[in-house]
C-alpha cells in the first residue's frame, strides 16, 4: 500500500492497494479495482475498519523496487536514499507461509524470521517453529530462540 500526503495546508489521505487479499486470494491493483466498482456505487463507503481482539504479530521488510542507484533525477533520489533501506512492507507472521510473496533480494522469509525471533522476546517458541518449519534448520532455530 503506498499513503501520499501532499506537501500543502490540506491534507488528505490517498492510498494505492497494489496486491490485496480478496476472500483468501491475491488481488493485483487492477483487479482489484474493477471488482470495486462491479460491486460498489461510487458514493458509497466502501471500506471499514475490522476490530481484532488479539492484536497480530506484524514482521517488517524492505520496500521491493525502492532503489536510488539508478536514479538520474537529484530530488527523487534523495526521496528514495531516504526510504530504500527502510523496513516499510509489513506482513502478517501468522500468514507468512500462506501466500507466494516476492521480497526485496536479501529479504526473504528466513531472513524475515531470523530477525523476528531475533527482536522480539516473548515468542510462542512452538508457533515460531511451525512457522519455520523448511525455512531455517532446527539447529539454527534452536540457538535463535535459546537467545
Amino acid at each position: 500500500m503506498d499513503i501520499c500526503l501532499p506537501l500543502s495546508d490540506q491534507y488528505y489521505l490517498s492510498f494505492l492497494l497494489k496486491y490485496t487479499l480478496v476472500n483468501g486470494e491475491f488481488t493485483t491493483q487492477s483487479e482489484l479495482s474493477g471488482k470495486i466498482r462491479e460491486k460498489y456505487d461510487p458514493q458509497s463507503r466502501i471500506l471499514f475498519s475490522v476490530e481484532h481482539s488479539d492484536k497480530p504479530a506484524v514482521i517488517y521488510s524492505k520496500r521491493k523496487g525502492v532503489s536510488a542507484k539508478k536514479e538520474k533525477d537529484t530530488a527523487i533520489k534523495a526521496a528514495k536514499e531516504k526510504y530504500e533501506d527502510m523496513r516499510v512492507a509489513c506482513i502478517l507472521l501468522d500468514r507468512i507461509n500462506d501466500f507466494e510473496f516476492t521480497f526485496e533480494t536479501g529479504y526473504g522469509k528466513t531472513r524475515l524470521l531470523e530477525d523476528y525471533i531475533a527482536n522480539n522476546q516473548n515468542i510462542d517458541k512452538e508457533k515460531i517453529s511451525k512457522l519455520c518449519e523448511g525455512l531455517i534448520s532446527k539447529v539454527k532455530l534452536k540457538k535463535l530462540l535459546s537467545k
